[in-house]
């Protein structure tokens, strides 16, 4: 805990920070946003032309099996699920004959626990939920076939007193996963990164829109290497010689969680304090990337305070006055930020921070209910696209600009933040309005939704991005202008103008778990 509360309080910062001074002479705007996250997060300056931006599902999955068929040292799959589907069973088959045909290569894959030995429903809250469940005996089979280890993370104590906790065991697992999942999207094969929001099935290959960034650093690849090597540390680690699975998921116990706060946190203030050996790189750098983790239940909410500090820094190094930012003065309208989450629910704390914009410069995308990952869902998952048209309508009585994502055949599971300048003459064509196009210098992107669920329940990994590149802001500028020409402005014709009494209570009450 103490350990924890060092790291978010930015121990070693100012050693970090005469590092990036000597870096920079200039003080333009990434050493300005660099220096105030380095504080917080580890830090790594890299060549812009190291990062690329994947573009669809279908792109994303050729560009994990090139990489998997061409691995020499490592393959780690940190993810909510692999689906059991045709793709995926390629993608395995893939990484088994990697591993096959070379001795050296070592693969490991850490799922949830709760998902990945739920048994399948009668009344799957999903139409496709039933092909991704109970998917023990298929990572057992890659373990016994092809020597991959593979780790079930574990739930965390959901009552403190065994009666109770026993009461809760007897529900099924997509039951328990209301209360928390293992969420982190971190694909690392060799020296390259593959940072999404997107699972391993075949719907997150195909139809369901995500973000995908492919990062070539040996050095983030390490410290990825290094977080789900400690995840995996405290997970349950599945074994050839089980003829069963568990009858009950694994959890933590209180010593399981105090010991795993203690790791991921000396894990971070290490990496953080590391940057010494980055500074050649960092003299030469136009682009900086952060990375954080989210760990509600053992107390590390280092992606919370991250997010603040980088909305902040991105602000006041475009030379935003102070007194704005303290709520005296109203924002330099050329700024611009674009919030977008499949699942849209931003917390006080997230909206808060956009606050530090004017409100009209804030943009917030969210998914139409056609488009949404439960839509033809049946049971109780039937309500939850209403849910989150009630929450639309709650951030639109409040001032904010609300966009829906809808694309025929399509789901939307997107997610992340950019924060930029207009751009010169260009505009946006959507569905019923025209933007000015925004360049990008700053965006977040990973498993996060930005929602109570990634701040209070789930185990979130997010990566934060800022670049003085030409070249990458445009690559940037694409992406998020592709987004939005499928989005369209939410108003009283799209029927979330006044929603009934019952579905504002449901709400209410489902709010914190989404």
């Amino acid at each position: 805990a103490g350990s924890a509360r060092r790291l978010l309080c930015g121990l070693g910062g100012r050693n970090r920070r005469s590092s990036l001074k000597r870096c920079y002479s200039k003080g333009n705007k990434v050493y300005k946003i660099a220096n105030n996250i380095s504080k917080f997060a580890p830090s790594f300056p890299l060549d812009a032309r190291k990062i690329e931006i994947v573009e669809s599902p279908c792109q994303f999955y050729e560009t994990l099996l090139a990489q998997i068929e061409s691995a020499k040292k490592r393959i780690l799959l940190s993810t909510l699920y692999i689906g059991r589907d045709d793709m995926s069973q390629k993608l395995t088959e893939t990484l088994c004959d990697s591993i096959k045909s070379n001795e050296n290569l070592q693969a490991k894959i850490i799922v949830d626990g709760n998902r990945n030995l739920r048994g399948p429903s009668r009344e799957s809250a999903l139409a496709s939920e039933n092909e991704n469940s109970g998917n023990f005996s298929y990572l057992q089979n890659l373990v016994r076939t092809a020597g991959v280890k593979c780790y079930l993370f574990p739930s965390p104590p959901m009552a403190p007193f065994p009666p109770l906790r026993w009461f809760l065991n007897q529900f099924e697992g997509r039951i328990r996963e209301i209360f928390s999942v293992f969420h982190t999207k971190v694909y690392v094969i060799d020296d390259t990164v593959i940072i999404s929001g997107a699972n391993l099935s075949k719907i997150y290959f195909t139809t369901r829109q995500d973000r995908y960034v492919v990062i070539k650093c040996p050095n983030l690849a390490n410290f990825y290497d290094d977080l789900i090597s400690t995840f995996a540390e405290f997970s349950y680690a599945i074994s050839p010689a089980i003829i069963s699975p568990p009858a009950q998921p694994p959890s933590f116990t209180k010593e399981n969680l105090r010991q795993l706060s203690t790791s991921i946190s000396t894990l971070l203030l290490e990496t953080k304090n590391n940057i010494e050996h980055n500074v050649d790189l960092a003299k030469v750098s136009d682009t900086f990337i952060f990375t954080s983790v989210q760990i509600p239940y053992a107390g590390i909410y280092l992606d919370s305070i991250v997010f603040e500090q980088f909305v902040i820094s991105s602000l006041s190094s475009q030379q935003v006055s102070s007194s704005y930012i303290s709520g005296e003065n109203k924002c330099n309208e050329s700024i611009f930020a674009v919030l977008v989450a499949g699942y849209l629910n931003p917390t006080s704390r997230v909206l808060n921070a956009l606050s530090t914009l004017s409100k009209e410069s804030v943009t917030l995308v969210g998914c139409s209910m056609k488009s949404s990952p439960w839509h033809g869902a049946i049971g109780y998952g039937k309500a939850v696209p209403w849910v989150y048209a009630t929450i639309s309508w709650w951030l639109i009585n409040s001032n904010w600009k609300v966009k829906e994502w809808e694309k025929d055949n399509h789901s939307f599971h997107t997610k992340g933040l950019w924060i930029g300048k207009q751009g010169a003459s260009e505009s946006i064509e959507t569905n019923s309005n025209n933007l000015r196009s925004i360049i990008p210098f700053a965006t977040a992107f990973g498993s996060s939704n930005f929602g109570y669920r990634s701040e209070n329940r789930d185990v979130e990994s997010q990566v934060y991005l800022v670049t003085e590149n030409d070249n990458l802001q445009s690559v940037l500028a694409k992406e998020l202008s592709t987004l939005l020409v499928n989005t369209r402005l939410v108003n009283s014709k799209l029927g979330k103008e006044n929603p009934s009494i019952g579905s504002r209570l449901l709400a209410w009450i489902a709010r914190p778990f989404l």
